[in-house]
């Protein structure tokens, strides 16, 4: 293992990631995402929920380039 920053770093497949980050940590089902968008402040608020389970995850704030 390498590192870069002090940070251990492996060799991950990148469909391994967004399928991670895609399906629901406790039952394994697809997350449903919801995006608000706020043109005027320049921002989305992404929120993700299990439709199987009902956990729902963090809201995220993103800015818009």
């Amino acid at each position: 293992m390498n590192s870069i920053k002090g940070f251990a770093v492996t060799q991950t497949n990148p469909e391994d990631v967004v399928s991670n980050l895609e399906t629901c940590c406790l039952c394994g089902a697809r997350l449903r995402f919801s995006h608000k968008t706020d043109y005027l402040k320049m921002e989305v608020q992404e929120e993700a929920a299990c439709p199987d389970c009902g956990v729902k995850n963090k809201v995220a704030n993103f800015i818009l380039q």
